[in-house]
């Protein structure tokens, strides 16, 4: 079940009911419920208020990140999954380390030419 639909029948109000509180039409409201359409972020906001509960629980955002994780997952080589793993462990100074020894790594595989575009592509 949708979670609009049962957030408002937990409510004990209907489509037009909650449509009203959010100005604009019944059939507008249900093409949201229906899955049809998505409301904006001004919308959004004033149905989680009515609902009180979370944009993010209402629209499923919590559920569509974790699907998107998944799917990266299961393109990532098995060497740049076990580095992901590697860097859950340390700290964001580390981490900042390990991204700056990374780069200097790519910089020196540049030729003079690349490297002289980059120095003035960063001055730009």
């Amino acid at each position: 079940m949708n979670r609009l639909k049962e957030e408002r029948k937990k409510m004990g109000k209907n489509q037009t009911q909650i449509a009203k509180l959010l100005n604009m039409s019944q059939q507008n409201y249900a093409n949201y419920e229906n899955g049809n359409s998505l409301p904006n972020q001004e919308v959004m906001l004033e149905i989680s208020k009515i609902f009180n509960k979370s944009v993010s629980y209402l629209f499923y955002l919590e559920d569509k990140r974790e699907e998107n994780i998944k799917t990266e997952m299961q393109i990532l080589s098995e060497d740049e999954k076990e580095l992901l793993t590697i860097t859950k462990n340390l700290t964001n100074q580390e981490i900042n380390r390990l991204i700056g020894f990374a780069k200097s790594m790519q910089y020196k595989e540049l030729s003079t030419e690349e490297k002289l575009s980059n120095i003035i592509e960063t001055k730009n």
